[in-house]
């Protein structure tokens, strides 16, 4: 009997892929809510922290979470300090990350004060334009560029200090991916309807993102979290996930 267990056990380590053996992988979690932040424990929580438990959980391996800034997150993905993130799918980062698989897309918005809408001629007459810490080079791509804008942009941490600066016409207009949308909803005592009226400038995509100089970066680990997340897309398990944070206040 004893040698039946040896020969099991022994069988389960040969078997078991060499990823699962691995210690804990660093995740940078971007420190914007509803995709990643601290509770009232201090504990890390977020729609990204559940995608990656339940990533976690189907693959047996566990992630070490770090809520970080966009830009701390780039810099430590560029030098192996961190692992892996989820964070929009940018071309400047394609020389430092593998990008793993989609997680989710967003439409990215342009948004006025109380309700403003614009069109393409409004939007080539703003002068002053806010968005996130760490997303010039989106804002760039899908407004500057793309509109031949020459408004001057201005950066801040939350989009709740967006909507401030709005009311306080420090902006004319502010750039907001649709995970931020209700912030900007209850700040104009608005309802979901208005979004349908909003002006879309670009539709990005959330990559799951695996740094090249990562001592986890393993092939066989991204083909398997790639076909992993293609899963949970087609349960719904990601969309589940992300409409239990459709209410969490930014």
């Amino acid at each position: 009997m004893m040698v039946i267990r040896v020969l099991l056990f022994l069988l389960c380590i040969i078997l078991t892929p060499d990823f699962a053996k691995a210690a804990e992988l660093k995740v940078g979690v971007i420190d914007i809510k509803p995709w990643g932040y601290k509770d009232s424990n201090s504990s890390p929580s977020g729609q990204h922290i559940d995608t990656l438990d339940e990533l976690a959980e189907r693959l047996g391996i566990s992630f070490e979470y770090q809520i970080l800034p966009l830009a701390r997150i780039k810099k430590l993905l560029e030098v192996g300090q961190i692992d892996m993130t989820i964070i929009f799918k940018r071309d400047n980062l394609k020389n430092i990350v593998d990008f793993i698989g989609m997680v989710k897309p967003y439409n990215y918005y342009l948004v006025g004060k109380r309700g403003q809408k614009f069109d393409d001629k409004k939007i080539k007459n703003l002068n002053n334009v806010g968005h996130i810490i760490g997303e010039a080079d989106v804002v760039k791509k899908c407004f500057s560029d793309q509109y031949n804008s020459k408004a001057r942009l201005y950066s801040t941490k939350s989009y709740g200090n967006l909507l401030k600066m709005l009311e306080r016409n420090r902006i004319e207009a502010a750039t907001i991916p649709s995970k931020g949308l209700k912030a900007y909803l209850d700040g104009i005592k608005a309802d979901a309807s208005l979004i349908n009226r909003l002006f879309i400038l670009c539709r990005n995509e959330a990559f799951l993102q695996i740094s090249k100089k990562s001592p986890h970066y393993d092939q066989k680990l991204i083909e398997t979290m790639r076909m992993t997340l293609k899963k949970m897309r087609a349960d719904g398990t990601i969309e589940s996930i992300a409409a239990k944070y459709d209410e969490v206040k930014n």
